[in-house]
Parts: C-alpha cells; sequence; structure tokens
C-alpha cells in the first residue's frame, strides 16, 4: 500500500554527527578503517516523526537507524523538491512571457 510522508522537509532539521564507538565496539572502526563515524541520533530522527526507520532496542528505547529505509526517506524529500522546482520554473516562464 501507498505510504505518505506527513512532512519530508522535516529531514532537514537533521544534524549530521561525528563520533566513535566505545571501546567495546570499536570494532565498527577497523571494520571500516575509519577513526570516526557518522550519522544522525535515533532519538532526533524518532522526535521529528520518522520512527519508521528507527530500531529499538529490547528496552523499547531508540537504538540505532536503518539507513537503508532512511535513504526511501530522502527519496521523498527530494520529490517535494522537484515539485516545488517544476512549479517555481512556470511560475518564471509565466513571468517572462508578460
Amino acid at each position: 500500500s501507498d505510504h505518505k510522508i506527513l512532512d519530508p522537509k522535516k529531514l532537514l532539521e537533521l544534524k549530521l554527527k561525528k563520533y566513535k564507538y566505545k571501546r567495546n565496539l570499536s570494532d565498527a572502526h577497523s571494520s571500516t578503517n575509519r577513526e570516526w563515524m557518522h550519522g544522525y541520533i535515533a532519538e532526533e530522527v524518532e522526535a521529528l516523526g520518522f520512527s519508521e526507520i528507527v530500531q529499538y532496542n529490547a528496552e523499547g528505547s531508540p537504538d540505532k537507524l536503518d539507513y537503508g529505509l532512511f535513504s526511501t526517506l530522502v527519496l521523498e524529500l527530494v520529490k517535494v523538491q522537484q515539485q516545488e522546482i517544476e512549479y517555481l520554473k512556470n511560475k518564471v516562464e509565466e513571468l517572462d512571457k508578460k
């Protein structure tokens, strides 16, 4: 079934974070050959209303993000922006004709 995101522009409010894992999880750094990791905070994503991409731990607290699903939300934002671009292009064309 179709799924409509109420306000995909809220994604623009997210702030990219730079972080290091704690020592007990530091294998993620060596497996990606990176000292620093980059991403978003699950609690902040949830607070903006995008809980469908948040994965929860056994206690029901936000644990991590599904970045595969995150990309689908970004595509929906691109679609909204493309509609706005087309609208503005049409308005400019109308004004040029006058």
